[in-house]
C-alpha cells in the first residue's frame, strides 16, 4: 500500500482540500493543522458549517491527523507565545500526533503553506 503524501502548496495530493498547515512527523504521521476562523461556524448556534464538517471527515480518510484551532480559543490566549505553544502541543497530543514527552517536539516537522 502506498504511503499517503503530504501534498504540495497546501493542497491534498488529490487536489480536493486546501490546508492551512500540513506536514509529516519524524514517525511518519501526516498532520493537518487548520485555523478555524468565524466563517467555519454557523450563526447563531455556533455549529460547524457543512464545508468544515466535510473537511473534518475527509482529512482523516486521506490519512491525516486533524488539529483544529477554533478562533475564540486562540483569541483567549491574548498573543502569549508560551501559552500558544502549550495550547498547540495539547491539541497535537489529543490528536495522537505527539506523545507529550519533551523529546517528541523536535520530530515535529510541520511546514506552513499559503492558504
Amino acid at each position: 500500500m502506498e504511503q499517503p503524501s503530504v501534498g504540495r502548496d497546501g493542497v491534498t495530493p488529490d487536489g480536493a482540500l486546501l490546508l492551512d498547515i500540513a506536514g509529516r512527523t519524524a514517525a511518519g504521521v501526516l498532520v493537518a493543522v487548520e485555523a478555524d476562523g468565524p466563517w467555519h461556524f454557523r450563526q447563531p448556534d455556533g455549529g460547524l458549517m457543512g464545508t468544515t464538517q466535510y473537511r473534518n471527515k475527509a482529512l482523516p480518510r486521506r490519512g491525516y491527523r486533524l488539529v483544529s484551532v477554533p478562533w475564540w480559543e486562540w483569541d483567549e490566549l491574548h498573543g502569549d507565545v508560551e501559552c500558544q505553544k502549550q495550547y498547540l502541543m495539547r491539541l497535537l497530543e489529543e490528536a495522537g500526533v505527539v506523545s507529550g514527552q519533551p523529546t517528541a517536539q523536535p520530530g515535529l516537522n510541520l511546514t506552513a503553506e499559503a492558504a
